[in-house]
């Protein structure tokens, strides 16, 4: 258990913070290279494609035999060797080269060590530690560190999702506008077509009383038909009425407040 104790925490810092849909764990991935195979214990997505390596195999032996041990001297002893522990694996971990190994990699791995308090007596017994790490390319993170840094990169998830869904709103608006425009034509088209029907259907009324109807009476007097009056057709008077041009801006300025900037969408995560 105390082998895996850092791969645990790991995912566990990753799920306080939110971030277990941005990061990938060890048993998922495996890295052939130049200078073998590598397998990070977690690499962290982070917004425009780039990936942060987290690398948690730091041993926590010797500090917690120093908390386990009976005297003094002896958990003095323990310390100094988590210290050296620490500074070995900062350096076999800057060897590895991981932003190199990586693509989309940032210039620098993540050296996680999972218990908080193993950090203060190593820093004491070795002040240059950390700044040496830095130097080296390696930063070493506590789980406070880690949840820190972690919220941060959810921080900028969720700043880009609201980008993506107030681009999408904007082509949607875009799109919708167009579409308006084109059901409108119809509108016009349909309303010229009925216009045209009413014009063909007055014009056959009016040709019916002039020419049709006046010989149709003439024939009622002369005692042909039956005697029924004939069925008066009135012309239409009500013609379709046109839709005028909506009162609204093009899409170009409709996306824009009037100083010109883009509208603040108020979307939550």
């Amino acid at each position: 258990m105390r082998g895996r104790w850092g791969e645990v925490a790991l995912r566990r810092v990753a799920e306080l913070a939110g971030m277990i849909e941005h990061c990938d764990f060890f048993e998922q991935q495996t890295l052939d290279t130049d200078a073998g195979r590598l397998r990070p214990d977690m690499t962290v997505h982070l917004p425009g494609g780039r990936t942060l390596v987290v690398d948690s195999k730091v041993s926590a032996d010797a500090y917690l035999n120093a908390v386990a041990a009976s005297t003094e001297t002896e958990r003095e002893a323990y310390l100094l060797v988590h210290a050296r522990q620490l500074r070995t694996h900062v350096q076999q971990l800057a060897g590895k080269e991981y932003w190199n190994q990586i693509e989309s990699s940032p210039d620098f791995v993540v050296m996680f060590v999972a218990i908080e308090p193993s950090i203060g007596p190593a820093m004491t017994l070795d002040p240059a530690l950390f700044q040496d790490a830095l130097e080296k390319r390696v930063i070493i993170a506590t789980p406070s560190f880690l949840i820190a840094l972690l919220l941060t990169v959810a921080h900028s998830w969720r700043q880009e999702r609201l980008t993506q869904n107030a681009l999408e709103v904007s082509q949607l608006g875009k799109d919708l506008y167009d579409r308006i425009a084109i059901l409108m034509n119809h509108f016009n088209n349909i309303g010229r077509h009925l216009g045209r029907t009413v014009t063909s259907y007055n014009d056959a009324v009016g040709s019916a009383q002039s020419r049709v109807l006046p010989s149709a009476q003439r024939l009622k007097h002369l005692g042909v038909t039956g005697g029924n009056d004939l069925p008066a057709v009135t012309p239409v008077s009500v013609v379709p009425r046109g839709l005028a041009e909506a009162e609204m801006p093009p899409p170009h300025q409709a996306a824009t407040n009037t100083d010109g900037r883009q509208p603040r969408l108020n979307m939550n995560p």
